[in-house]
């Protein structure tokens, strides 16, 4: 059996019928058994590694695309559970950090902010002509 097969057929990331877990444990980082054990024990290469980490990505993947195919298709049955991972998505940082002006002095206030981020991006995106 190839490093990689061994990988998905490992129970910490599937169930009893082999479909990859989408819980907490197996997606916070599916690699860390992965990495530590077949680099530090096994000594693989870094191909198998390379291999491994892409099959995990791809399962991954595979299984988030899957739940969201499941949860859309059973909206009518199931609102609560589509409606708790959407909500889930849609949280985004509502706060921008201290940031320094052009003199160095720390900008604090969030108007002052805006104008700053303003004034960069104007400047980054504006075309110059050349004469």
């Amino acid at each position: 059996m190839t490093l990689t097969a061994s990988l998905i057929r490992d129970r910490s990331l599937t169930d009893r019928q082999g479909n990859l877990n989408m819980t907490r444990s197996s997606t916070h980082n599916p690699l860390h058994t992965v990495s530590h054990s077949t680099l530090t024990l096994k000594k693989a290469t870094w191909e198998e590694y390379r291999n491994a980490f892409r099959a995990c990505r791809d399962a991954t993947r595979k299984a988030k695309a899957h739940l969201e195919l499941k949860l859309a298709r059973g909206v009518k049955n199931n609102k609560k559970g589509f409606f708790n991972y959407v909500s889930s998505k849609r949280k985004a940082r509502d706060n921008v950090g201290p940031l320094l002006n052009e003199a160095g002095v720390l900008v604090t206030e969030d108007a002052e902010k805006a104008e700053l981020l303003n004034a960069f991006f104007a400047s980054v995106f504006t075309v110059k002509a050349i004469p």
